[in-house]
């Protein structure tokens, strides 16, 4: 039996159940296998764990919010080169920079737009040379 492509793998960590919801079932639709958790410090946990090919990180989060979460994931070899692409309905440029400064690959603003949502997914796994190639079922 020939090996079977692996399917991409994003997690989204978000406080909010309804943002969860439409990003998990917009990726889903997409074709990609989805994990989620609510806040910062659940996120780098369940990285660690499931080792997802993209990880998607509201800005705004109890505990540890996504800024100081991409800050801990950078400090740690092995997640330092995890793609991760911040979500955020924060709208101010220096709330962005401070994103990119800590290490974010790439913003999406809510309400997201699918189009846009999904390709800069694309983007990101695809501009994440270092893994084994994987693509949405």
């Amino acid at each position: 039996m020939p090996d079977r492509p692996r399917r991409v793998t994003i997690l989204i960590a978000d406080d909010d159940a309804a943002n969860r919801m439409i990003l998990r079932t917009t990726l889903e639709r997409a074709g990609y296998a989805v994990v989620e958790t609510r806040d910062g410090a659940e996120a780098i946990g369940m990285i660690s764990r499931v080792k997802p090919d993209l990880a998607l990180l509201d800005v705004a989060m109890p505990v540890l919010d996504g800024i100081r979460a991409i800050q801990r994931l950078r400090a740690e070899p092995e997640t330092a080169k995890l793609p991760v692409i911040l979500v955020t309905a924060l709208s101010a440029v220096e709330d962005k920079v401070r994103g990119l400064d800590a290490g974010a690959n790439d913003f999406v603003t809510k309400p997201y737009d699918r189009a846009e949502l999904l390709a800069r997914v694309r983007a990101c796994i695809r501009g994440h040379g270092d893994r084994p190639p994987a693509e949405p079922a």
